[in-house]
């Protein structure tokens, strides 16, 4: 019981303090469409969707589940440590008490199978993209040591049984410790007969058991296994808006030192949610286009980056209260050059299994180079003054924008010469206007809807870019 209550207390000091960090973040209201979040809740947390997307992921499936099965013989055992004749057969009774067992002796073979072919693609055949850190291999063998008590545990109480009554289940629902109860220990429901270090045995494999869930609780917030508490929240507070959705910027506001997250409290609570989150599967740098080509890029690291900086500063400047005397987020901690070679495709969002949203953050942090710090790449450079004296990308003359409709077999009104509103604005934009591929593109959309015989018009010369190439940058 002293384990156990100064082990949570210790787990609970480290998970409140890393959410005292994450909520230093800018507000962001992730609370609506409550019903679409708990349906994604039920199909990509519990159902693990994506995760089973790749064949690695199936492993996992088995894993998770096993382990969420056993959390209830788990739950028992710390009962047991301060009410030591709790049982849950004298709750639910010894019909259900025995299917319960048979569904968690199943799920802890299985999560053994499972942790044993993992073991082998992480340390044997090692993918590419998998990335291995200390703690992968210390949970690992935490959740074996996990199952490998519990069956010891389960065998020496079906040794030390007289009939399945005293025992609160029948033995034939617990195949796999039935088969270690007569390796280990001569067989089941010897009662006194049963061998001298029985009892022994047991005691060690049940403190065993708590001493390893304590140990799981503190190691899981300290590196990538925080995902198990932080993966369920991450996942019901995903975004819902269209993927090239942004964060909006009030340019105008004269109060504002600084456009963009240039600070690691500049980023949301939920990009910083994110940052707890990664499992470092690596799926996010195998689907990178910038990463396979050679970028300085890493969806991972820049999340990795994150987490460790929250971490570190959260530390010092939040908790113990020193000055903030960090480099800044952006250009500092995380290198210009990583950030700007991002194409913003958003490969690594798509498939990442915990929903977390790289672009955005990478986005964030763009924006405080070009928007505070006038740090791009010198081939921007044009590319914004084109935007600023011609209205377009490519510094073509505003009197072309109109040029597309030559060939046309009819005449597109300008909404300046109408003598009547028409009921619909056709808005070309910089591509549809200039880009030849594009023009073939607004060329076939007139084409519709002029046989559709919809009124509408264009603006012609007096359309402008939108800005919006400018703002993604």
């Amino acid at each position: 019981a002293l384990i156990l209550t100064a082990g949570f207390a210790a787990a609970t000091h480290t998970v409140y303090w890393l959410f005292r960090y994450m909520l230093a973040g800018r507000k962001d209201n992730r609370f609506d469409q409550l019903p679409r979040r708990l349906a994604t809740l039920f199909r990509n947390f519990l159902g693990q969707a994506r995760t089973i997307r790749e064949p690695a992921g199936a492993i996992h499936f088995f894993v998770f589940w096993g382990f969420i099965v056993l959390q209830f013989e788990t739950v028992e055992y710390i009962i047991q440590a301060f009410f030591p004749h709790f049982h849950w057969a004298n709750f639910i009774g010894l019909g259900a008490a025995s299917g319960v067992m048979f569904i968690q002796d199943v799920a802890g073979s299985l999560v053994l199978v499972a942790i044993a072919l993992l073991a082998v693609r992480r340390f044997g055949i090692r993918p590419r993209h998998s990335v291995q850190t200390w703690d992968t291999a210390v949970y690992e063998i935490l959740l074996v040591a996990l199952m490998v008590t519990k069956f010891v545990a389960n065998a020496g109480h079906i040794a030390t049984a007289v009939d399945p009554a005293s025992l609160g289940w029948d033995r034939q629902f617990t195949p796999v410790a039935s088969f270690v109860s007569s390796f280990l220990y001569g067989g089941p429901y010897q009662g006194a007969g049963a061998p001298g270090y029985t009892g022994t045995l047991v005691v060690l494999a049940y403190l065993g058991h708590l001493t390893t869930v304590v140990l799981l609780a503190n190691l899981a917030p300290v590196g990538k296994h925080f995902h198990l508490i932080t993966a369920l929240p991450n996942v019901f507070f995903r975004k819902f808006e269209p993927q090239g959705a942004l964060y909006p910027v009030d340019l105008e506001d004269e109060n504002a030192e600084s456009f963009g997250a240039g600070k690691i409290e500049d980023l949301s609570w939920k990009q910083l949610l994110d940052a707890y989150t990664c499992t470092k599967c690596g799926r996010c740098e195998h689907y990178c286009p910038a990463y396979n080509t050679g970028k300085s890029l890493n969806p991972m690291q820049i999340i990795d980056k994150v987490n460790k900086h929250l971490r570190e500063k959260g530390a010092k400047v939040i908790r113990d209260g020193q000055p903030d005397e960090y480099p800044p987020l952006a250009g500092g901690i995380i290198s210009a050059e990583e950030l700007w070679a991002c194409t913003t495709c958003g490969a690594c969002v798509s498939n990442c299994p915990v929903f977390i949203e790289h672009v955005d953050t990478i986005v964030d942090m763009r924006r405080y180079l070009a928007l505070t710090e006038a740090d791009f790449p010198a081939e921007l450079g044009p590319f914004f003054r084109n935007i600023e004296n011609s209205s377009n990308p490519w510094g073509l003359s505003r009197g072309k924008r109109g040029d597309w409709r030559q060939g046309l077999e009819f005449e597109i009104p300008l909404l300046s010469e109408c003598d009547t509103p028409p009921e619909y604005l056709f808005f070309i934009g910089c591509a549809g206007s200039f880009d030849d591929r594009q023009k073939k593109v607004t060329s076939a959309m007139a084409r519709l809807l002029n046989a559709a015989g919809i009124s509408y018009a264009i603006l012609g010369k007096e359309e402008g870019c939108t800005g919006d190439p400018a703002r993604r940058l």
